[in-house]
């Protein structure tokens, strides 16, 4: 049987539990969680080590619309996204099943998510469409490049950028609407803040 693991912002616990029944109907096992809205506090990273388990084969978002097009929650879903990709590769699979609202077109959504099916909980095919995903065939390598993050609510937030195989001789990185505060360097797949040193 293959696990999903379904994120749900929605409002009405009912509307899970039918979304979760509707699935089991298909042979699929959903966990999940109750997205928690917080940036602030990186409430974003609490479900990362579930979702990049590899017996998940798929992340449900489970959302209205409207929920879809808070900045705070795209941003917390790309964070997650990213990290998740990180170390599931680019094509690992992501639904977004709407409770309320048409399916925004796709280059509306954060990058991260572009690769998302949009499907709609009233259309009675969804639980069907889900299952053709997670049975879909990885068409994307991995980047050259490795971009993960890391939210701790102490030590701040942290992107984690370098090469997949070769060495780079040197790298710039610069962010919009923010500051860069600290920048280490450190083994792959770790925040340098844990190990190693950190400079200002």
């Amino acid at each position: 049987m293959k696990k999903l693991w379904m994120t749900s912002l929605a409002s009405s616990e009912e509307a899970v539990k039918r979304v979760m029944g509707q699935l089991k109907t298909y042979g699929l096992e959903v966990e999940g969680h109750v997205c928690e809205d917080d940036l602030q506090k990186m409430a974003w990273i609490k479900p990362r080590d579930v979702l990049i388990d590899t017996n998940v084969a798929l992340w449900l978002i489970l959302a209205s619309r409207k929920r879809l097009l808070e900045a705070s929650i795209r941003g917390g879903l790309s964070l997650l996204a990213i990290t998740v990709q990180a170390r599931r590769g680019l094509d690992f699979p992501i639904a977004l099943l709407l409770t309320e609202g048409d399916a925004p077109a796709i280059e509306t959504l954060p990058t991260p998510l572009r690769a998302a099916i949009v499907l709609l909980a009233n259309d009675a095919t969804y639980g069907a469409k889900v299952v053709a995903r997670v049975h879909a065939p990885v068409k994307h390598p991995l980047p050259e490049y490795r971009l993960d993050v890391y939210g701790n609510p102490h030590i701040g937030q942290w992107l984690e950028v370098g090469p997949r195989e070769r060495q780079w001789r040197g790298a710039m990185l610069g962010v919009s609407g923010a500051e860069i505060s600290f920048h280490g360097v450190g083994p792959r797949e770790a925040c340098p803040a844990d190990r190693c040193s950190t400079f200002q």
